[in-house]
């Protein structure tokens, strides 16, 4: 059973983190492959939201587990394949954990959810910066409620959601050094 995983979204935070993402569980979402090689990778958008280089990153993703949603024919036979079905798009999150995969706005969500789903009792979260050069940036204020909203329904949960960059504009969850989160082999992992 997996206790602490790390969710990376793409900001700056997530490429400094790079060089020793290896050391932990990570869940990464879309293109992360372009920084380092998660042990997930969930991707939610369909391909043609996605530029052709990273569609290509994305296809050749070196994850040892992949969760897409049905609509990626390059990664249609491969064995690494987790399918999502349970997730919501209309930017509400649901929060009914045990039932959806929780989506609003920003892929990292999505991937606290999955942590959740493989066991996590501690979730770091990098690389979700909205810094203001972010196209996200103009959504920090509802997506800050939604993760206030999120960390509060894990933690009744016994799940501890923190934010590992200190550079990030995320105010609704505490912040937490690196060594919060354990290393993947500190158990066994």
């Amino acid at each position: 059973m997996l206790n602490d995983i790390i969710v990376a979204g793409l900001g700056k935070s997530a490429q400094e983190f790079a060089s020793i993402a290896h050391k932990y569980v990570t869940i990464g979402v879309n293109d992360i492959d372009k920084f380092f090689a998660p042990t997930h990778l969930i991707v939610l958008d369909p391909p043609r939201r996605f530029h052709k280089s990273r569609m290509e990153i994305i296809c050749n993703s070196k994850a040892s587990h992949i969760w897409i949603t049905p609509e990626w024919p390059c990664l249609k036979d491969d064995p690494r394949i987790k399918r999502i079905s349970t997730v919501r798009f209309d930017n509400k999150i649901s929060f009914d954990l045990d039932r959806d995969i929780p989506n609003f706005r920003t892929s990292p969500i999505a991937g606290i959810g999955l942590a959740y789903r493989l066991g996590a009792k501690k979730i770091g979260l990098i690389g979700m910066d909205l810094l203001p050069d972010h196209h996200m940036h103009k959504f920090r204020k509802e997506i800050n409620e939604q993760l206030g909203r999120l960390a509060k329904l894990l933690l009744e949960r016994g799940v501890i959601l923190v934010n590992l960059s200190s550079i990030a504009n995320i105010t609704s969850i505490p912040t937490a050094p690196l060594s919060f989160i354990q290393e993947k082999n500190y158990n066994g992992n």
